[in-house]
């Protein structure tokens, strides 16, 4: 149902953009234990680590003012690399007032590990003399451990968020600089929903800080700029996923810790 629905939403988002995507390039970095793959157009689609996706859907969307709903980045792509080393891709977009850019860092664990970390710089530079507000939004659905509907979505504080699985899975994104207008977290698939429905959107900071939803849940945060003519603003934040042990495990990790503590205090008696 959830992939039926998704392609429902791109093609009525398609059917009312602007300008078509055409000849959309898909990015695919790699690294030890991961893959991360980006397509131009709609963008990250694919996060592999240890064989298993924790990705459905990551993308961009940006409004001017607030007197028209948003626009999908990827409308605007404009060209794209990939290092030698395949880990790190840079994707620039050319809009009619802007131009952005998304630089992507992969790093991989170790085989087993379950650890795996994507680093995002994204940089808006306003190619106007005039004043533009700049209503800049990420959007997020992993379905971490590859199952939709069993994760757990939490936001500690104003620059983090974190997304649980039953299975063990962690996701943890820090952003470094600046600290989001706005967040919000729901489930599959009403932010996407508000995004795509041509009205202006601002994120509603549910659920409050300490707060938690369960299920298929999305997050998104909002950056609310106003750049001078020729100014820019840069987003720096970092992706970090790890395997948690489940409660069993900690409590024989637990009881192995104690006992060890037990006999090394026998020895030391001894």
């Amino acid at each position: 149902m959830k992939r039926l629905l998704g392609y429902v939403l791109v093609v009525a988002v398609a059917a009312i953009a602007t300008a078509p995507i055409v000849g959309a390039i898909e990015f695919t970095l790699t690294d030890l234990n991961s893959v991360f793959r980006i397509d131009s157009g709609s963008g990250a689609n694919m996060w592999t680590v240890e064989e298993t996706n924790q990705l459905y859907f990551q993308g961009f969307w940006f409004r001017l003012g607030d007197q028209t709903g948003e626009t999908a980045l990827g409308d605007f792509y404009s060209s794209g690399w990939v290092s030698p080393d395949q880990r790190t891709a840079s994707l620039d977009y050319v809009a009619p007032d802007f131009t952005a850019s998304i630089v992507y860092t992969l790093t991989g664990g170790s085989a087993g590990s379950g650890t795996s970390d994507v680093a995002e710089s994204i940089r808006i530079i306003n190619t106007t003399t005039r004043e533009l507000p700049v209503r800049f939004f990420q959007y997020c659905d992993f379905d971490l451990g590859g199952t939709p509907g069993d994760d757990a979505l939490w936001f500690p504080n104003t620059n983090t968020v974190r997304q649980s699985d039953g299975g063990g899975a962690m996701l943890s994104e820090t952003v470094v600089t600046p600290v989001a207008s706005h967040h919000e977290g729901d489930l599959y698939a009403n932010t996407l929903g508000r995004l795509n429905d041509g009205y202006p959107t601002t994120l509603n900071d549910l659920p409050a800080y300490g707060g938690s939803i369960q299920g298929d849940v999305t997050w998104a945060f909002e950056w609310d700029r106003t750049l001078a003519g020729g100014g820019a603003f840069l987003i720096s934040k970092d992706k970090h996923l790890s395997t948690v042990p489940e409660p069993t495990t900690l409590l024989l990790l637990g009881v192995g810790l104690v006992g060890a503590e037990i006999v090394r205090r026998r020895r030391n008696k001894a």
